[in-house]
């Protein structure tokens, strides 16, 4: 019974490689004859094979040599199959055997492509439960004079052909993913992401493929509280302008300087019989003397005052509402983030940390 089934596998394992090998062969085959001289032949083969093939992996290699091959017979088209190799397979090497002239087509199309050159994660961890974010920034080098893409990351569904977008936006602006696919925790182990860099000029995507390391660990320490923030000022002191006080400023001054004026001139009318009538020294003209220099000194005063008085300002205290909301909005965050942290540290038992890693790819 073993051997049979040993025996069956090994057959089925051979049928399902053969068409592999032989489309492989068939493509080193059609290659050589390129180079051989005899291009168009080759084209047409390489076409045949690009249309039975279904392989992807294959397919970005097959349109570089009729790319090459039609270098060789009409320039122009080849561009169409090399801008489409290399937007498919960024990572695609030439082979040794290449021309300098198919090196450097294959150069001068990668330079026009909107190819990332760097995936990183500035957070690259997250607790399960925690409603934080890995944050991640692509770097896309400038192509067409343009500094700025559409970009598109995606990973496979497990069990399935299709593809759920994992974030989106421009390149070189942070982009942030809450370690998710459909709405379960990614699982642990490597991730194979694509990014698509989408270039509305030229009418082509770029599929820049890469893989995420992604591993969990126990949380062991507890998150710390976060500080009670301080709270501002909520009054302010404001200075006005104070009509009313400057209008009875005013008022006051004319009542100085009229009653001055008035005790002034009565005292002038006492002098002469104050001196008619009593001796030298004696104290009515002492009296009558004092008020006349105090009519003359309040009559002064109140015409300084009249004069000088423009405006009054006056320092009120009022509620700063500006101050208020902030200080409301700051307390609400702080409450909000200090439930938040108890929850975990409540739950440090099963928690667990997510650490996302991106690793290289190498040239095929």
């Amino acid at each position: 019974m073993r051997r049979p089934a040993l025996v069956a596998a090994w057959v089925f394992a051979t049928l399902l490689a053969a068409p592999a090998a032989a489309q492989t062969d068939e493509l080193s085959r059609l290659v050589q004859r390129y180079r051989a001289g005899d291009a168009e032949a080759a084209v047409q083969g390489l076409q045949a094979l690009l249309r039975t093939t279904a392989s992807v992996d294959q397919r970005p290699l097959i349109e570089q040599h009729i790319g090459f091959a039609l270098l060789r017979l009409r320039p122009p088209e080849a561009t169409p199959y090399l801008r489409r190799s290399i937007a498919a397979a960024p990572e695609l090497a030439v082979d040794p055997g290449a021309s300098v002239a198919e090196r450097a087509a294959w150069t001068a199309q990668r330079e026009l492509l909107p190819i990332p050159s760097e995936l990183r994660f500035d957070v690259a961890d997250l607790v399960v439960g925690n409603t934080d974010s890995l944050v991640s920034t692509l770097t896309v080098p400038a192509a067409r004079g343009r500094a700025s893409f559409r970009v598109r990351v995606r990973t496979a569904i497990p069990g399935s052909r299709d593809s759920v977008q994992l974030w989106s936006g421009r390149s070189g602006a942070p982009m942030t993913w809450d370690g998710q696919i459909g709405g379960a925790l990614v699982a642990e182990g490597p991730l194979p992401v694509v990014v698509d860099v989408i270039d509305d000029l030229g009418g082509i995507t770029v599929n820049w493929r890469r893989t995420l390391a992604v591993r969990y660990e126990p949380v062991t320490t507890p998150l710390a509280l976060p500080a009670r923030p301080q709270q501002a000022q909520t009054f302010a002191r404001v200075t006005v302008d104070n009509l009313d006080a400057a209008a009875r400023a005013r008022r006051n001054g004319i009542r100085w300087m009229l009653g001055g004026s008035l005790l002034a001139l009565t005292s002038a009318a006492l002098v002469q019989p104050a001196v008619d009538l009593t001796a030298a020294g004696a104290a009515p003209r002492y009296v009558v003397a004092t008020s006349y220099l105090t009519g003359l000194g309040l009559a002064a005063i109140g015409t300084v005052r009249f004069l000088s008085v423009k405006t009054a300002d006056t320092v009120l205290t009022m509620p700063d509402e500006v101050a208020v909301r902030r200080n409301r909005a700051a307390l609400a965050r702080w409450q909000t983030d200090s439930a938040r942290v108890a929850r975990i540290n409540a739950a440090l038992s099963t928690a667990r940390r997510v650490r996302v890693q991106v690793l290289e790819e190498t040239r095929r």
